[in-house]
């Protein structure tokens, strides 16, 4: 159409033409209303679901104690969504405990022994706190009634990396091009922070779930899949009750191996640290290594390898990787650290530096109760690894530094120690 006849079509001013302007302006600003409307029950929907989600695990992590198992899930329901705010949510008849049947995926209010907690989050008139629209109102709809559920318990995954500090921001934080795939488990974060999980740049994280006591951070074009369920029960550390081994006399000191050195060692106590260097290809025995007073450090282009080894880090040691050799290690098949390759002395605290380019194997558990891990690899490690647990205060990845963690257990000589293979609860439907 000629623009001279558009700018005629405006100019014209009968009523014919004022009733369609009229009503064209009408039905636009109802589209937009229903618009408007539509994103905010979308929102206050979502924060339902995570709140339903947060209070199903809160609950079901207290159970068989059915009275614990409801006070937790209303605690829950309500940090992620205050009474103040919103009103209540979740109300003590909402909070239903019962048996999950995985074969038929059915969920049974009342049989025993109880494995599962499901939960009604709700914003309705039954509450009295329904969701006020903000342009329904013209429509004759004011308000609308809103619900979210969720069951957790029952089936419990294995989870493979715990962020353990209450209270840290970032306690698990990713930036640059860092990644984690952790395949077929889960991720835990103890933090209340509101930022306890970041990431940045185009950092990303993948598991079958993501499970943040406080709040996270998603900042660039950084990826957490699924997205994280906040307000969870913060997870008690599973190796709490792990004795350390027995340290003896100094059987080495300052032990340092580099150049072409081709050597292979035994187990005992490495006073003033252990050093690898160069192009140095060092073969560990089975058994437990005790690093005491100086750091493990895996540098230059050597190579490391080991199976049915166990290193416990005391006296302030730590775990120093920077090598572009490779690392091929696998944890104790049993005895007292079965499981557990890496294991620091609760005495000690500081951070573990691995930053190494080819620790391809790491299979067993990582575990440093008071301590911290940063990487700023150029590579993910522990890929070549059955499986690996990472247990730790704080982790913070940078570069493209990550863990590629597998869980393939029974394909492993190393167990899955004790206490890891109940850590948390499933959300199951």
């Amino acid at each position: 159409m000629p623009a001279s006849i558009l700018r005629a079509f405006a100019r014209r001013e009968d009523g014919g033409i004022a009733i369609v302007v009229a009503a064209g302006l009408a039905m636009l600003l109802g589209c937009a209303a229903i618009a408007v409307d539509v994103s905010y029950l979308y929102v206050e929907r979502n924060r339902l679901q995570i709140a339903a989600d947060a209070a199903a695990l809160a609950g079901a992590n207290k159970l068989p104690d059915e009275t614990e198992a409801r006070l937790a899930a209303i605690e829950f329901a309500g940090r992620n969504m205050p009474d103040t705010m919103h009103g209540t949510v979740l109300d003590s008849d909402d909070v239903e405990i019962g048996v999950w049947d995985k074969l038929s995926r059915s969920f049974t209010v009342g049989a025993t022994p109880p494995n599962a907690v499901r939960v009604a989050t709700r914003r309705g008139g039954g509450n009295g706190n329904p969701v006020s629209l903000f342009f329904g109102r013209l429509l004759g709809v004011s308000t609308m009634n809103l619900s979210a559920s969720a069951v957790a318990g029952g089936s419990r995954r294995p989870t493979c990396l715990i962020a353990l500090d209450p209270s840290a921001q970032g306690a698990l934080d990713l930036a640059d091009d860092a990644t984690i795939n952790a395949n077929g488990c889960d991720i835990y974060v103890n933090s209340s922070d509101g930022y306890a999980l970041e990431t940045d740049g185009n950092a990303a994280i993948t598991a079958d779930a993501v499970c943040v006591s406080g709040g996270y951070s998603q900042l660039g074009g950084s990826s957490v899949a699924p997205l994280p369920t906040t307000g969870c029960p913060p997870v008690i550390d599973p190796l709490a009750t792990l004795e350390p081994p027995s340290v003896g006399g100094c059987d080495h000191n300052g032990a340092s191996y580099d150049d072409d050195d081709t050597v292979t060692l035994d187990p005992g106590v490495y006073c003033g640290g252990l050093t690898l260097d160069h192009d140095a290809d060092v073969t560990f025995n089975p058994g437990i290594y005790v690093i005491k007073g100086g750091d493990f450090t895996i540098a230059g282009n050597a190579r490391a390898t080991g199976e049915d080894v166990g290193f416990f880090l005391t006296d302030g040691a730590k775990l120093d990787f920077s090598t572009s050799g490779s690392i091929a290690l696998k944890g104790p098949y049993s005895g007292e650290m079965a499981g557990v390759l890496f294991f620091q002395d609760r005495a000690d605290n500081g951070t573990h530096s691995l930053n190494s380019s080819g620790a391809s194997v790491l299979e067993g558990t990582l575990y440093f109760p008071n301590g911290a891990v940063s990487s700023a690899s150029s590579s993910l490690m522990g890929g070549g690894s059955s499986f690996s647990m990472y247990i730790a205060q704080r982790f913070a990845l940078t570069g493209s530094a990550g863990f590629d963690i597998n869980s393939d257990y029974e394909s492993s000589s190393v167990p899955l120690p004790s206490g890891l293979d109940t850590v948390g609860f499933a959300l199951l439907d």
